[in-house]
């Protein structure tokens, strides 16, 4: 017969693996998943669990710590995911919230027999999830069943509405349109293009395909439109346009976290990651192969620069537009989103007056993100949210779209010399943005550090 602390043991579980798939599934980090499921299991009295998660999978066992128990161990298998901000902030305050319950409702000195009903209330058993008697249980008065029916609710958080997000994807690809050197007109094309990629993107979702199918398809319908628009209208900047317009679909995402989770000693899941985005890369070069191919058989100019043309503020402007456009395609929280949209900005006007200034990329990429990171850092404390949240939204925009479109067309054109020299660029710009993003972490924990050391308390998050 099994007893009741193994029974509660294995809710805990459940509960915990629920909580690390939706956050995997949502586009978490590996270190968050790990945290967030520990912490939760920590909450409700379970502290001998291991967990290990891999982009693919969720491993958890976790005992009583004594040899009379048995030990309990799921292994919860993860089927694709795709960045929602909302569910990974709802997650993230969730598990706050059951260790602050857990912290306040915990007696100060527990006794050597708690009761299995110390909760010090006449609850009836259809109200309240038995708690497993021990020392282990003493501290973790929580309610099992309505922490279900909050992930419950988190897991079905709805996107934005389907007309805000194709707005959102006009405005991304609209706003990257001027930092090569692109004009107005171009900007109306960018958009228009963004959109409809998008909305075949959304669509194919749908069927559940790969994303490698999802990607090819999408950028070639961005090609043909280019194409067809180009032939209407003659005599704009079709390359910094079909740039522009996929840019929605750069591995941005996945580049980033390869390098994080590398860096960080998770290489299994940064290979992972580093796979994801190779695949996505190809998916772009193959859905855009064949209209760069035409250009170069028509003798069209295909070199795309990055460029100041319009004043400054105007750049500030950009930044607020494409960084809100990502926010509501992440589906960052509401009440997130101006402070994601001038982080972003400020990020990428530092870009642009680097730049400008006669400063690297590459150079211009770390300075840029590394201000994003941190401001994402202590926006997260201000804010009490993930700093997630607010971190993807700012840095997307630094992936080197430019760079591998150059790479791209040096292999059209047989110039392999320069699609290596483009390529190895590309990946110093990713793996200089991971490194931004970690150190701005590092500095953020040490001074949190110190603080706490001087005040005694731990500094809020």
């Amino acid at each position: 017969m099994v007893g009741m602390k193994d029974l509660y043991q294995k809710r805990v579980l459940i509960l915990a693996l629920f909580a690390g798939e939706i956050l995997m599934k949502s586009g978490a980090e590996v270190y968050r998943v790990e945290e967030t499921i520990l912490r939760i299991c920590q909450a409700c009295g379970i502290h001998y669990a291991e967990c290990y998660v891999v982009p693919t999978g969720i491993f958890l066992s976790l005992d009583s710590g004594s040899d009379e128990n048995d030990m309990h161990t799921f292994i919860k298998r993860i089927h694709g995911n795709n960045v929602n901000l909302k569910k990974i902030s709802a997650v993230n305050d969730f598990s706050q919230t059951l260790c602050a319950t857990a912290t306040a409702t915990a007696p100060a000195t527990a006794p050597a027999t708690a009761p299995a009903t110390a909760s010090g209330t006449d609850a009836t058993p259809s109200e309240t999830v038995d708690k497993a008697p021990g020392e282990e249980q003493a501290g973790a008065q929580v309610e099992l069943e309505a922490s279900f029916e909050k992930l419950k609710t988190i897991k079905v958080i709805r996107l934005y509405p389907f007309p805000l997000r194709v707005l959102a994807a006009m405005l991304v690809g609209a706003g990257f349109v001027p930092y090569y050197s692109g004009s107005v007109p171009e900007m109306a094309i960018a958009a228009f293009v963004s959109g409809a990629a998008f909305c075949l993107s959304s669509a194919i979702a749908r069927l559940q395909l790969p994303p490698f199918i999802r990607i090819f398809l999408s950028c070639f319908l961005a090609s043909v439109l280019v194409i067809l628009l180009d032939l209407l209208l003659p005599g704009n900047n079709m390359p910094a346009v079909l740039v522009s317009a996929v840019t929605i679909f750069m591995p941005g995402v996945a580049i980033v976290t390869a390098a994080r989770d590398a860096l960080s000693g998770n290489a299994l899941s940064g290979v992972t990651h580093l796979l994801e985005a190779l695949i996505s890369a190809v998916a772009i070069a193959g859905g855009i192969g064949a209209q760069l191919t035409i250009w170069a058989m028509a003798g069209e100019g295909l070199s795309i620069e990055i460029a100041t043309v319009y004043p400054l503020w105007c750049y500030l402007l950009f930044g607020l537009a494409i960084t809100t456009g990502f926010g509501i395609i992440f589906n960052a929280p509401t009440r997130q989103l101006p402070a994601i949209a001038a982080i972003g900005a400020v990020g990428l006007l530092v870009f642009e007056l680097m730049v400008s200034g006669g400063q690297s990329v590459i150079a211009a990429c770390f300075v840029g993100t590394c201000l994003v990171a941190l401001l994402s850092e202590f926006g997260s404390r201000a804010g009490r949210d993930a700093t997630t949240v607010f971190l993807l939204p700012g840095i997307i925009p630094f992936v080197p779209g430019s760079l591998l479109y150059r790479t791209m067309l040096g292999v059209i054109e047989n110039n392999f010399s320069s699609a290596a020299e483009n390529g190895a660029t590309a990946f110093m710009v990713a793996g200089c943005m991971a490194v931004a993003v970690i150190i701005a972490s590092a500095m953020t924990r040490l001074v949190l550090a110190v603080a706490r050391r001087v005040t005694g308390r731990k500094p809020a998050r």
